[in-house]
C-alpha cells in the first residue's frame, strides 16, 4: 500500500463557522493498481483529518487481504465485502469504496447491467450545452440588492440559464420573495430554510441538503416542492449510502444531484463515477462538480 500526503490550495476561498480556509490536507492511496482518496474537508465534516487517518489506518490492512469479491451489495457499507464494529466516518467510507469499486471493476469489467452490479465509465457522463447550462449560486451572503444585480447580469448575458440558488438556511420570513423574480430561470432553491413552515404558500421548487436526514419525514410535508436530493460523498457517507438512497422506492423518482467538496483529482473522479451509476439505475441530474468565481 502506497501512501502520500498532499496538501492543496482551494479554488476559491471557503467560509467556515469559525473562520475562512485557503487549503486542504487530502492523503492519497495507491493498492492493486486503483488511487484513492482521504480528504475530510475543514469545518463541514465532523471528523479532521487526524482523526480520519487515524480510524482509516487498521481497515486499509484489512481491504489489502480481501480476494473474494463475489457476495459484494453496493447498498452495504463497504459493500458488504469488509465487516467493521465501529461507525466510519463518512470520509473515510467514501475513501475505502473508492478503491472497492475500482476494484469490482476491475474484476467484472463492464458486462454485468444489471442494476446491482454495473460499474460505469465516464465515457457515460453526458454534460449540458452552452444553451441550457446550469449555475448553482449562493444566497444571503451579501447584500440583497448586489446580489439581485448579480443574478440580472448573469441572464442578461444568457437567458438561458437554469438557477439553482443556495441559501444555507440562511433566510427567514418574506427575505426570499425579492428572488422570486427569477422564478422561470430558477431550477431550484437548496433549503433557503431552517424552519419548514416558512414554505407554506410559497410554492417554490426546492431541493434537500442540509436535511438529507430528514428526507423520508420531508417527503410528508405538502408545502414541500421536492425537486432535487443533494448529495456530497465526503460528509454524507460515500457510494453505499447514495446507493441505498438512489434505490429506496420513495425516493427513486426523485433526481440525486451529485456536489463536490473541494476533493482533490482522484475523489472528484470518483464523485463523477459515482454520479454516472446512480443516473443510470434512476432518474438522470444536472450534477455540481465544478466550482468558479
Amino acid at each position: 500500500m502506497k501512501s502520500i500526503e498532499h496538501n492543496i490550495k482551494l479554488p476559491i476561498p471557503l467560509p467556515i463557522p469559525n473562520g475562512v480556509i485557503y487549503n486542504r490536507k487530502i492523503q492519497l492511496y495507491e493498492h492493486d493498481g486503483c488511487k484513492f482518496e482521504l480528504s475530510p474537508l475543514p469545518g463541514l465534516s465532523s471528523e479532521s483529518f487526524e482523526e480520519a487517518k487515524s480510524q482509516i489506518k487498521p481497515l486499509l490492512y484489512q481491504i489489502e487481504r480481501i480476494n473474494n469479491f463475489e457476495h459484494f451489495d453496493l447498498r452495504r457499507p463497504l459493500f458488504n465485502l469488509l465487516q467493521v464494529n465501529v461507525e466510519l466516518y463518512s470520509s473515510v467510507l467514501f475513501c475505502l469504496e473508492q478503491y472497492l469499486f475500482k476494484k469490482l471493476n476491475i474484476v467484472y469489467g463492464q458486462n454485468k447491467l444489471d442494476t446491482h452490479h454495473f460499474i460505469p465509465n465516464l465515457k457515460n457522463i453526458e454534460y449540458p450545452q452552452k444553451a441550457n447550462q446550469f449555475y448553482k449560486v449562493k444566497i444571503g451572503k451579501y447584500d440583497v440588492d448586489f446580489e439581485l444585480e448579480m443574478i440580472r447580469t448573469m441572464l442578461h448575458d444568457n437567458p438561458m440559464i437554469r438557477l439553482r440558488l443556495d441559501a444555507n438556511q440562511a433566510f427567514e420570513g418574506q427575505s426570499l420573495k425579492p428572488y422570486l423574480e427569477f422564478l422561470s430561470n430558477i431550477d431550484y432553491f437548496e433549503e433557503p430554510f431552517i424552519n419548514m413552515a416558512l414554505y407554506d404558500g410559497l410554492k417554490i421548487p426546492v431541493a434537500i441538503d442540509e436535511s438529507m436526514p430528514q428526507i423520508l419525514t420531508l417527503l410528508e410535508n405538502p408545502h414541500l416542492d421536492i425537486k432535487a436530493l443533494v448529495y456530497k460523498p465526503t460528509l454524507m457517507g460515500g457510494f453505499s449510502t447514495a446507493i441505498s438512497l438512489r434505490l429506496a422506492p420513495k425516493l427513486s423518482s426523485i433526481p440525486l444531484v451529485f456536489s463536490s467538496c473541494y476533493e482533490g483529482k482522484i475523489g472528484s473522479t470518483a464523485i463523477k463515477q459515482l454520479a454516472t451509476y446512480s443516473d443510470f439505475i434512476g432518474p438522470k441530474a444536472r450534477h455540481g462538480l465544478i466550482s468558479i468565481e
